[in-house]
């Protein structure tokens, strides 16, 4: 864990502490946790996908862990969150790549999109795709589902993202 490097930074008001592994021009992964967790949850997680050749964040919410809680907590509300967060990711200079995902998702049907997701991540081996392949065509379509997730599940998700669709699902809280 040692290879782990910790530093605060000032974020609204308040010191939050961020631990981080990889190299600063990679593409980032930033792992969020809930409660009671913090940044510790994710060390393994965060040295493996170091090791996978990106950029690990993950930050301590205001109020837990390391850092600062915020000056009335029992005002704090999940807008204080995801601004904090929004924060975070531009004093880190995180690049934003808005449409890609959009335009990858929308090129299948939703029963296909959520199949390739749960398919990806339910792989013991972190998903990658290559700098000219989109996330989608990692999946071969003769890939059977995870064990746990039925072919019912797959037309009841399906269904209803045919309803909703992605773009709000991306935008909140993918990014």
């Amino acid at each position: 864990m040692e290879q782990i490097e910790h530093k605060y930074i000032e974020i609204n008001g308040l010191k939050l502490h961020v631990a981080e592994i990889g190299s600063g021009s990679s593409p980032a992964v930033v792992f969020l946790h809930g409660f009671p967790e913090i940044w510790y949850s994710w060390r393994h997680q965060m040295i493996a996908v170091a090791g996978s050749g990106f950029r690990a964040i993950a930050p301590d919410f205001r109020g837990y862990g390391l850092s600062d809680p915020p000056p009335e907590p029992e005002k704090a509300t999940f807008s204080d969150l995801f601004a904090d967060l929004l924060a975070l990711l531009d004093a880190l200079s995180i690049p934003k790549k808005p449409g890609r995902a959009e335009a990858d998702f929308g090129r299948l049907d939703s029963k296909t999109v959520v199949r390739n997701i749960y398919i990806l991540f339910s792989r013991t081996e972190i998903p990658i795709a290559h700098e000219n392949q989109e996330i989608m065509d990692i999946v071969d379509s003769s890939t059977p589902l995870p064990p746990w997730f039925t072919d019912e599940d797959l037309a009841a998700y399906g269904s209803l993202y045919e309803k909703s669709g992605f773009q709000t699902a991306l935008k909140v809280p993918y990014r």
